[in-house]
Order: structure tokens, then sequence, then C-alpha cells
């Protein structure tokens, strides 16, 4: 139950842009914005995983001296916030680029976008990743790199957003919807893949 609810969760905050757009005319840099900082909550949901997961680098660390663990994690969290954070700004300069060449976006939007996947990841996390027991089976190692593809799929959304609207100056409806509908869909596959591992796993268990 925890699984589909999270997977319920996700769904309904991706339809909250596609929302906007149809419905409330959220313009593009609106929704370019949200995905961009969507990167930033994911990276808050990878460091919250590391503190709560349960060896530092592996299983061999369960049972390691308390100040070893909390050294071991400190260290980790600064070095993924330097090396993702690089890819945040990254991402954060095509949006700028797209910002100059339009009017201000839409905060209430950006808020209510942003919100919606702020509560669908916490979800997620507290549903799949404590619930589930998930941090009892992967170590910091695979924490680290695990949000890299999402963040791929943000880069290319944010980049090949910004071209096509600095291009033709007026993007249209059907683009914005095609681009939020690519985004759902590649979101669900990432997180069946990152969790269905774990649901398989417990199936054979049974």
């Amino acid at each position: 139950m925890a699984y589909f609810s999270s997977i319920a969760s996700l769904i309904a905050a991706n339809l909250i842009p596609a929302a906007g757009v149809l419905f409330f005319k959220w313009d593009v840099l609106s929704i370019i914005f949200i995905y961009w900082l969507e990167t930033a909550v994911i990276g808050f949901y990878t460091i919250l995983k590391i503190v709560y997961v349960r060896g530092p680098f592996g299983t061999e660390f369960d049972h390691a001296p308390f100040y070893h663990t909390v050294v071991s994690k400190t260290a980790s969290i600064l070095f993924f916030i330097v090396h993702f954070g690089f890819f945040v700004f990254a991402q954060g300069f095509f949006v700028m680029r797209l910002a100059e060449n339009f009017s201000n976006p839409s905060l209430w939007a950006i808020f209510l976008g942003l919100s919606s996947l702020f509560i669908s990841h916490g979800i997620s996390f507290q549903r799949n990743f404590i619930g589930k027991w998930e941090y009892t089976r992967i170590n910091v190692g695979d924490l680290m790199f695990q949000p890299y593809k999402r963040v791929a799929l943000m880069q290319f959304i944010v980049v090949i957003g910004t071209v096509v609207s600095l291009l033709t100056k007026n993007v249209s409806l059907g683009f914005v919807s095609a681009l939020i509908v690519f985004k759902t869909g590649a979101d669900l596959y990432a997180h069946l893949k990152e969790h269905g591992r774990f649901r398989q796993s417990d199936i054979m268990k049974q």
C-alpha cells in the first residue's frame, strides 16, 4: 500500500503544473523554475537519507563507533552538497538565461508547484525509505550517486525548454504540455526503478 501511495502522490504532484498550464495560464518560465528547484528538493531528501541510512559505506560499518559514523556521514554530506550543488547551479545558469528574455515568472505558481513536489518526495521518503526499511538495505556510497539520474533528466528538460523558448519566443501550449508529460513519465520510471528493486526483493522473500 505504501508503495502505491507514493506513486499516486508523484502523479498528483506532477499534475499540479499541468493544471496550472491548462487552466491558470502558467508560463513556461514558471514550469522550468519549478523543475529546476525540484533538483534542490531531491538533494535535500538525499541528505536526509544519508543521515538515516544504517552504515556510512556498507554493512561492515553497522557496528562502528558512534564518532566514526558521525564523522563519516558529515564528510559525505559536505562532499555531496558541494558536488550536487554544482549541478543545481549549472541548471540555474540556463534558467536565468531564459529569465532575461521573458517576463517574471509567477511566484505563486512556483510556490504551489514546488510545494506539491516537495510533499510528494516527502511521502516517498516516509513511506518507502523509512516505512519499508530501505535505509537498512543501502549505503551512503550508493545514496550519494542515486539522484544524479534524475538530475540528468532535470537538466535535459531545463536545457530543451530553455533552447526552444529562446528560439521561438512564443512557446505553444502543446510544447509546455508535452514537456510536463515527458517529465512526469520519466519521473515515474525513475521512481519505479529506484524503489522497485526493494519491492521485488520483498516479494521474493515471501
